[in-house]
Order: C-alpha cells, then structure tokens, then sequence
C-alpha cells in the first residue's frame, strides 16, 4: 500500500492494526520457555484474527475491564527465523488477563517454534535467536 494511503485506511496502535475494516490484527507473546529457569524468552508477534477475535481482544483493553475470554484462532503475521517460515502458521489467542497481551500458542505441534515452544529451549538458543533477529533488524537499516 502506498505510504500516503496508510492515515485513511490504516488504523494502528501498538497492540492492534486495522486495514480497510476488514483485515484485523491483533499484538501478542509468543513465549518459548527457557529449560532450567523461570523465564521466557518471548516473541513480541503480530496475529491476524477474526472481526470478532479483534472485538474480544481490543474493546474490553480500551475500557480497562478486559476479562479472560475464551481462546480463538488466529494466523501467525510474523516472519521469525525459522524454517520452514512462521508466517502464516496457524495459531490460538488466549486471553493472558487485564492489562496484558495475549499469548500466543502456535497450533501445527511439527513446527519446528511449536517444539520450541513445547518442550522450552536452552540459555544459549534464547540467546541465538535475539541475535538472529538483531542481525535482521540491522539489515534492513533500521
């Protein structure tokens, strides 16, 4: 789309992003565990969803009384390193409670970021994937 196009059909945040009224996305985690810690290494992702999916996710964020709502499906939007490709990937919106984003768990369990997310990572893969997703933010001249 045409940069000088985007302030008429193109309604975005940092949490959502609507284009033309009829494409929905929505920010969520996408949370890979990190085997001997109580920590995660996250994916910040962008998720298409359903009019009605947008509708669960944003409207209750904007009044503060976002409730836990039942999980729906989604599409990955977000490119990450992985092969074969993240984006497109179908994956489940889960409510993560008031004032959160959502989670989001990737649905095809033979992915290679579904393992991942499965069975949790090591240190030094979390670490490996920053780097490789630092290295792509740079190349592109950012």
């Amino acid at each position: 789309m045409p940069r000088n196009e985007w302030a008429s059909r193109v309604s975005i945040s940092q949490d959502d992003c609507v284009i033309d009224r009829e494409t929905y996305l929505v920010r969520g985690c996408l949370d890979l565990p990190i085997r001997g810690a109580n920590e995660s290494f996250r994916w910040l992702v962008w998720t298409v969803v359903t009019r009605q999916g947008h509708r669960f996710t944003m409207s209750p964020w904007r009044r503060l009384l976002r409730l836990r709502h039942p999980p729906y499906a989604a599409v990955l939007d977000t490119a990450l390193p992985y092969d074969p490709s993240s984006a497109g990937l179908a994956v489940e919106i889960r409510s993560a409670g008031p004032g959160y984003r959502p989670n989001v768990a990737v649905s095809d369990s033979t992915h290679p970021l579904a393992i991942e997310q499965r069975n949790g990572i090591e240190l030094e893969r979390a670490y490996e994937l920053a780097g490789l997703m630092l290295h792509a933010y740079q190349s592109r001249g950012a």
